[in-house]
């Protein structure tokens, strides 16, 4: 039991400064954190901004609202008259801001959760809301940049049920993305996605409704998730794209380019929070990928659920002896099962790119024949293609003769398992 603990003690020390060490590293050579630029004026914020709604309180406190009616040709307002440290809503042609508080609840709750982005990236402001100087940076980035459009920004909440609706009743949601990819994918991404974050008072972009969730009391996290718009509205639709997550390596790509279009957008100097804020986050993303993807071959490969079955009397008798220890703890065939790193990167790699054929498969079938079930028998052939010559290439570069993990190998499986019982 001692030895055991000492080994797991050694392996987590381990563990903590690998994974440590690169923090440590930038942290230290990025210096600069969120309050260093909080005082200064970086972002122009203009004199005013022509709206379709507007309500707002002045620096006095009194509650304005004005909205654009048919006589009016245009309805303008000044940014001076705007207390940016209390509620307000934007409504333009371009974009929708929106600042409120969540319920008091949420809000001790998200706290609470957000502990790990505040350690992880070591910065208190995380999660902790945005003050008035950043509500301004994010007016200003809306109004100075022509590439940021068709976007609504709450900071410091989110509305679950309003946008759940506008999936259905915005015109310009509505637009992007088919019936189908909205009750599904465009639900759950809204539901699941919009919750999740506010639970961890975390920033969030949801694609299918275009909209970011804002907690975070840094320019870049802000800019980050905008850079999320920006990336997303280089395609004709949402859903295809937002599909691409559940594959780590395009995850990984994605958020590059979500960092890239932020570092566009911050000042000069707050370009540094790219390093000190982005990089971090990034590199979770790199170990959470590989993760993954090492938890999907085993339980999803047929070499591995194959091993597995063979390591059952190995569990039970290590259970057993754990047991008669007074060790309650039980492991799983998972447990005994390594993952040869290259069959990892080989899956990695592999799955993406078969993502891409078969979506790719599917446009071009879909555009040449109009039909939609065309497209699908384009998407399963574009992958099933791309998986197969994918695994031949990586074979060749990584030197190893195992199968790539797929869902189609999967399947494969599952069919001679169920043929082999039948008969």
């Amino acid at each position: 039991m001692g030895k055991e603990f000492a080994k797991l003690k050694r392996g987590c020390l381990r563990k903590i400064v690998l994974l440590g060490l690169p923090f440590a590293i930038i942290y230290s050579i990025n210096s600069q954190n969120s309050k260093q630029s909080a005082q200064e004026k970086l972002y122009q914020v203009p004199k005013t901004v022509q709206v379709l709604e507007a309500e707002y309180l002045q620096p006095d406190g009194k509650h304005i609202h004005r909205k654009k009616t048919a006589d009016l040709e245009e309805l303008i307002i000044s940014t001076d008259s705007i207390d940016f440290e209390e509620d307000f809503k934007l409504t333009t042609q371009n974009y929708t801001l929106v600042k409120h508080s969540d319920w008091w609840i949420s809000r001790q709750i998200g706290g609470l959760f957000s502990l790990y982005s505040k350690t992880l990236l070591w910065d208190w402001d995380m999660g902790q809301g945005l003050d008035g100087e950043r509500s301004k940076a994010a007016l200003a980035i809306l109004e100075n940049r022509e590439d940021i459009k068709d976007l609504t920004v709450r900071i410091n909440h989110n509305e679950v049920w309003e946008d759940t609706g506008r999936l259905f009743t915005d015109k310009k949601v509505k637009e992007r993305n088919n019936l189908l990819a909205r009750l599904t994918i465009g639900l759950a991404s809204t539901f699941g996605g919009e919750l999740f974050s506010e639970t961890r008072r975390g920033d969030y972009y949801n694609p299918m409704t275009q909209t970011v969730v804002a907690y975070s009391n840094v320019e870049s996290i802000l800019a980050h998730e905008m850079g999320h718009h920006k990336d997303y509205q280089r395609f004709d639709n949402d859903w295809e794209y937002a599909l691409m997550t559940l594959f780590p390596p395009t995850t990984l790509y994605k958020e590059a380019k979500a960092s890239i279009y932020a570092n566009d957008m911050l000042s000069e100097k707050d370009k540094n929070q790219t390093w000190r804020y982005l990089l971090p986050a990034f590199l979770t993303y790199i170990v959470g990928g590989v993760a993954l993807t090492r938890k999907f071959i085993k339980n999803f490969d047929p070499h591995f659920i194959e091993l597995k079955k063979e390591k059952k009397g190995e569990v039970e008798m290590i259970n057993r002896q754990r047991e008669m220890e007074g060790n309650s703890t039980k492991i799983t065939a998972n447990n005994l099962i390594t993952v040869p790193p290259a069959q990892v990167y080989k899956t990695y790699l592999n799955q993406t790119a078969a993502l891409f054929a078969g979506i790719e498969g599917y446009n071009q079938l879909e555009a040449t024949t109009g039909s939609g079930i065309y497209g699908a028998a384009g998407f399963v052939i574009g992958a099933a293609i791309a998986l197969k010559a994918g695994e031949l290439i990586l074979n060749k570069v990584t030197g190893t003769s195992h199968d790539c993990s797929s869902p189609l190998n999967y399947i494969r499986y599952k069919a001679k398992s169920l043929i082999n019982r039948i008969s």
